[in-house]
Formats: structure tokens, C-alpha cells, sequence
């Protein structure tokens, strides 16, 4: 049993005081930032080269090495309407080149995207539309992919929550996020939330996609999630999925999010991540594979 391992992420963001067109800035994100972001990316288990297997107090670990450089400005505006209705929107447009910054890079491609959401608020009711779109290259060739997204979440008393929600793109060429064609999918949820900022939750999900290239594929999985807020500053979340179908995956995700502003470190958050999936046992015992993620990020 073998876990690969992508080692390590930083995100770094530095921020542009000024918000345009007289829109006021959207209160949880900068309005104009730049961003620089070092990822190392997770290979699998037989491709050879770049990788180091280590020992973990008896589970072999294979950490792959294959960093990537994305660069780039993005920006948060919102428009309020009225004290219900709001429009927040977001962009951002950058250049991912393979390979660190100090090493040779193979050639790398641009990246844009933009969306807007119309927002409507009640003390028990939240409904939101956006849609959306992205255009990449030059390194496959210009691709252009549009999408909508709609969710309504009702609030019920004792802290009780129903959220529903579906999402549906459509790319012209295959995409760093997804192959060309159509794709579909609809979730619903029940939420507990504690007054403490504890929740614990329950979901069904479908999806339906319909690439170019290949037959009409259709999954469900159902979830169970809980976000722990053990302190003011520090919270954990956890989130099981299970396909309906025979021989589906399962998926464990793990996560931490630690805000270092209290500790005297400024706009500081310090985020790890861990996803675990094992595959079908039948058709492969030992199939568990994961990767791990350390983001700090931090705004000026």
C-alpha cells in the first residue's frame, strides 16, 4: 500500500488597496491582489523519475516532485442593490509554467476567468445564480468554457439547514480542469449548526457528463461531513464520500485552517489539507493513493 504524496503548496498574495467603477470591495477578499502560487504536482505511482519513497513509522510514503508557477492579479468587486441584493463579482487572468521559478520551464499557457453572482438574502432563505467563463492557452490551442451555477439554502429553526444547488459547463477543447463536452451535477444537503460554529452534515449528489471523446457517464455518491471549531482561530473539517455504484471509490478528505492574525503575524492564514482515496478492493486490494497540502497565505 503505497500513498503518493504531492509535498508541499505556498500561496502568497499581496494586496492593492482600490476598489473600480465606484463598486465597493467584497468584504472577505481583497479587492485587487496579486498572487503568486508554488504547487508540486502529484504523479502517479508508475511514472518514473522526480520521486522519493520514505518511510512513515511503517507506511511507505512516495513523495512526487513536479513543481508548477502560477502568477497573476485577480479582483473582488460587490455592487450592493438594495439591503437583500447584492452582485459580487470576481477575475482573474494569469500564467502557469511548468517547472520552479529558478529551474529551465517548459512552455506554459495563460489563464483567464471571470463571474458574477446575484445574490439574495433573508434572515431564513439565501439564493444565488452565477454564471461564468474561462478562456485558456496558447499552449492547446485558445478553449473557451462557460458555466451556471445556481443554490438556495433555507434555514430552519434550532440551527437545522436544507441547501440544494446544481452546476452545469460546457468547454469547446479539453481544459487544465476537464475534458471538452458538457457536464451536469445537482447536490442536496442537511446541516446542523451548533452555537459553538460546529456543523455536522449529510448529502446526495449526482453528476452527468458528456465528453466529445468518449460514451455519456452518469455517478452518484452520498457524504457525510463536520467542521469543528475548536477554538476562535482554529477550526477542522472532515468529509467522507461514498459512490452509489459497484467498485466506486471512497474519499476521505481531512483539513485545518489556523488564522495567525491573533497570534501577532498579521493577515496570516496557515491551511493544510489531506485526501485519501481508495479504490475498488475488489479489483485492487492495496489501491489507496492521497495527497497532502501546506498553503500559508498572507496579505500586505
Amino acid at each position: 500500500m503505497v500513498a503518493q504524496v504531492g509535498a508541499w503548496a505556498v500561496s502568497c498574495a499581496a494586496l492593492i488597496a482600490g476598489s473600480a467603477f465606484g463598486a465597493q470591495a467584497d468584504p472577505a477578499a481583497p479587492a485587487v491582489a496579486l498572487f503568486v502560487d508554488l504547487d508540486a504536482a502529484r504523479l502517479p505511482g508508475n511514472i518514473a523519475g522526480g520521486q522519493k519513497q520514505v518511510d512513515l513509522k511503517g507506511l511507505p510514503v512516495l513523495i512526487a516532485a513536479g513543481p508548477t508557477t502560477n502568477v497573476g492579479v485577480a479582483g473582488n468587486y460587490r455592487l450592493e442593490l438594495d439591503p437583500h441584493l447584492s452582485i459580487d463579482s470576481h477575475g482573474s487572468i494569469g500564467r502557469m509554467r511548468v517547472d520552479s521559478l529558478a529551474g529551465l520551464a517548459r512552455p506554459g499557457m495563460e489563464r483567464g476567468n471571470g463571474r458574477a453572482s446575484l445574490h439574495y438574502s433573508r434572515d431564513w432563505l439565501d439564493l444565488a445564480v452565477t454564471p461564468g467563463a474561462t478562456a485558456e492557452g496558447p499552449g492547446r490551442g485558445m478553449a473557451l468554457a462557460y458555466s451556471l451555477d445556481n443554490r438556495a439554502t433555507i434555514r430552519g429553526p434550532f440551527g437545522w439547514e436544507l441547501a440544494t444547488g446544481s452546476h452545469f459547463a460546457q468547454r469547446s477543447a479539453p481544459m487544465s480542469d476537464g475534458t471538452s463536452g458538457a457536464e451536469r451535477s445537482a447536490d442536496l444537503g442537511i446541516t446542523h449548526r451548533a452555537a459553538a460554529g460546529s456543523s455536522f452534515g449529510v448529502g446526495y449528489s449526482y453528476g452527468w457528463s458528456s465528453p466529445e471523446s468518449a460514451a455519456v457517464s452518469f455517478a452518484q455518491e452520498i457524504a457525510v461531513s463536520a467542521d469543528l471549531a475548536f477554538m476562535a482561530d482554529v477550526s477542522c473539517r472532515a468529509e467522507y464520500r461514498q459512490g452509489l455504484a459497484a467498485g466506486t471509490p471512497q474519499n476521505l478528505a481531512l483539513g485545518m485552517d489556523w488564522d495567525l492574525a491573533a497570534r501577532g503575524f498579521g493577515a496570516t492564514d496557515l491551511t493544510a489539507d489531506l485526501a485519501l482515496r481508495r479504490n475498488d478492493p475488489a479489483a485492487d486490494p492495496g489501491a489507496l493513493n492521497g495527497t497532502a497540502k501546506l498553503s500559508l497565505a498572507m496579505k500586505f
